[in-house]
């Protein structure tokens, strides 16, 4: 339809790779008429001839390496649209991804903001499979962990950028992406649009296929990640945020604390060690009922067991290691 809203696709990524490509081949059968794609990647990157040839495809190469900067950068180099779809580099679109964004904005003019599932594919492996469990559960995607199932739509206040489809008008006047943030900017973002005054919603019907990493390394990895930019999103913009989101962040660090450090407690009280050893045990009865209800079959249980441990106190491990002062290596 000629009058259909225009929306700007942005994808950030570090190089081109197999799941960019994907993720780009999701977005041509796209059942919406007036789209255009902006991937934003590092410099030095061998663009393939059929998408930097595209008029559907625009291509940026840039030294800022930050996936709020490569964001920003795609904002202010294509300004016109009526609203900017943000989707992860190694996630697919459904192909009525826009429509459903776009029927949401017309049902409810007063948000801001649409989100939707981003739910992992169906992996053979066990691996994978056993990430992508954990990620459906509370302990490792906290309040968040309904948005990795195709759960019902409602309104929210937190949306992930992996899937977000965002007013134009509105996220130029709160200035955008915060780039001094590694990671949390997602959160930092839908903070200032509900400051503001502006609503988020969930829609079950905005839907796109996001991977998962693998164990061990790179989901324990994307894990402490995600904890080390806890600290600095809080300093930054802790006041936006309720003190059970701030609490919440910084349970994580306070388990690896008790949990590595709780043993002490033998040395000084018996009862203060049973207590500990009592809490440990509770924590790891709730590890097993939460891997029963998330696994689909009885030999993904071991695997799934490790994901939401590593899922639950990885981020605990980044903000320590944020605290200490020890850098560590965030892809960007």
């Amino acid at each position: 339809m000629a009058n259909e809203p225009t929306v700007n696709i942005v994808i950030p990524a570090i190089s081109w790779n197999p799941y960019v490509e994907e993720c780009l081949n999701s977005c041509v059968f796209i059942d919406y008429s007036n789209f255009n794609v902006i991937v934003v990647l590092n410099n030095c990157c061998d663009i393939p001839t059929k998408f930097n040839d595209s008029d559907l495809f625009h291509i940026i190469q840039t030294e800022k390496t930050g996936i709020s900067a490569k964001r920003n950068i795609a904002m202010d180099q294509f300004s016109t649209a009526d609203y900017y779809a943000f989707i992860d580099s190694d996630a697919q679109a459904r192909k009525d991804w826009l429509t459903s964004a776009v029927a949401a904005f017309n049902n409810f003019p007063d948000i801001v903001a649409v989100g939707g599932p981003d739910v992992s594919p169906n992996y053979p492996g066990l691996k994978r499979k056993a990430v992508a469990n954990a990620l459906t559960s509370f302990l490792v995607s906290g309040p968040r962990n309904f948005m990795k199932t195709m759960a019902s739509s409602r309104l929210v206040t937190d949306l992930r950028t992996c899937n977000f489809i965002v007013k134009s008008e509105k996220i130029r006047k709160i200035g955008g992406f915060d780039e001094t943030l590694p990671v949390g900017e997602d959160s930092a973002l839908c903070q200032k649009i509900i400051s503001s005054g502006g609503k988020l919603y969930f829609a079950a019907d905005v839907v796109v296929t996001h991977h998962a990493r693998s164990l061990v390394g790179p989901f324990l990895r994307q894990r402490i990640t995600a904890g080390y930019g806890v600290p600095l999103l809080i300093s930054k913009h802790g006041d936006t945020l309720s003190w059970f989101a701030k609490g919440f962040r910084y349970l994580p660090f306070f388990a690896v604390i008790f949990l590595a450090l709780g043993w002490i407690f033998a040395f000084f009280s018996v009862p203060l060690f049973y207590l500990w050893f009592g809490t440990v045990f509770i924590y790891f009865a709730i590890v097993t009922i939460s891997t029963l209800h998330c696994s689909d079959s009885m030999k993904e249980i071991p695997y799934t067991v490790l994901a939401i441990i590593f899922g639950n106190l990885g981020p605990g491990i980044g903000i320590l290691l944020s605290h200490c002062k020890i850098t560590i290596d965030i892809p960007v």
